[in-house]
């Protein structure tokens, strides 16, 4: 990891795509641009934030429109991307035809997978450990980290450090929930260590309308009306938490990574580029937060609602 990180922060008022793709491109081209972090040929894997079944309205999952523009200022350079990630409601593919996702990848010809196998990666803070992962995530020459920003009951928010989690095959997350989330450092601990395993070479934050309240997927939309941009992830959570003037006891998993004092954990380390932002006047209200635990009645229950959702094709309450 880097000891100092740039975060540029972009204004962007609307879905409008060609308003995202040149926020996009600003907030990318401020940190160096993508040809000083991907080459001609590169294949780059594109990690959205795919939780569940839900519209792109709901806030709930990353925009459709981040996805085009990645995709577009990629294939500027000459990058082949591919979208993936490993819903926690539905199959990827659900997923994406409700949140326009699949529609932007079919008029775009680019393929969404899932993992379909796995890959041991080292453990970054234990060397007798190992993490596995979606092997596509390791034959990937890059990542574009591209998750959408939410107040989450468990962890407090949820931004680029969590998104990385996705990473992580099937219910096997939910299986992660039971058997660490008793102990609120281990199962933040282990969201950061896939972060920093699997090293994103990009970020890119969509935060125009961004979720409060009780996220990750019941809270109510909120209009923040920008994208940040970073080649560290942990540093667009820094600057995230800033933003929104984030209570200490909802930043768990920055919390984490400055007791394994991870140098862009710490805002002195973080420099942001902003361009004339203005936080809206109705206040970003965070959730009361329940803890990570998962028990095993609610492991059941979340693998019952998941096949559900993915003989219906909708998310049951």
């Amino acid at each position: 990891m880097s000891k100092e990180a740039l975060v540029a922060v972009r204004r962007c008022n609307s879905y409008d795509h060609e308003e995202v793709y040149w926020a996009c491109k600003s907030a990318v081209e401020c940190i160096g641009g993508l040809r000083s972090i991907f080459g001609r040929g590169d294949v780059v894997l594109l990690k959205p934030n795919m939780l569940s079944i839900a519209p792109p309205e709901s806030a709930a999952i990353t925009h459709p429109e981040l996805i085009r523009a990645s995709i577009l200022l990629l294939r500027g350079i000459g990058c082949t991307p591919i979208v993936a990630d490993s819903p926690a409601f539905g199959t990827v593919m659900q997923v994406a035809e409700a949140s326009g996702i699949a529609k932007v990848c079919s008029e775009l010809d680019v393929p969404i997978l899932t993992w379909r196998s796995t890959a041991h990666i080292n453990h970054p803070f234990y060397r007798s450990r190992y993490l596995v992962v979606g092997k596509e995530a390791v034959q990937v020459d890059g990542i574009i980290n591209i998750p959408k920003f939410k107040t989450h009951i468990q962890v407090g928010f949820s931004g680029a450090i969590k998104n990385m989690f996705g990473c992580l095959p099937g219910k096997r997350k939910t299986v992660m929930h039971m058997t660490t989330g008793l102990n609120e450092y281990r199962f933040a601990e282990m969201l950061l260590s896939y972060c920093v395993a699997l090293r994103p070479s990009l970020t890119i934050v969509d935060a125009i309308v961004a979720m409060h309240k009780n996220g990750p997927r019941k809270g109510e939309p909120y209009r923040l009306g920008m994208i940040l941009a970073s080649r560290d992830a942990i540093a667009a959570d820094v600057a995230l938490a800033g933003i929104v003037r984030m209570p200490n006891a909802h930043q768990l998993l920055l919390e984490v990574a400055r007791e394994h004092e991870l140098p862009t954990a710490f805002s002195e380390n973080v420099f942001v580029d902003a361009e004339g932002l203005e936080l809206p006047n109705e206040p970003f209200v965070f959730p009361r937060l329940v803890g990570t635990g998962f028990n095993p009645g609610r492991v059941i229950k979340s693998i019952i609602k998941n096949w559900i959702t993915m003989l219906t094709g909708r998310m049951p309450e």
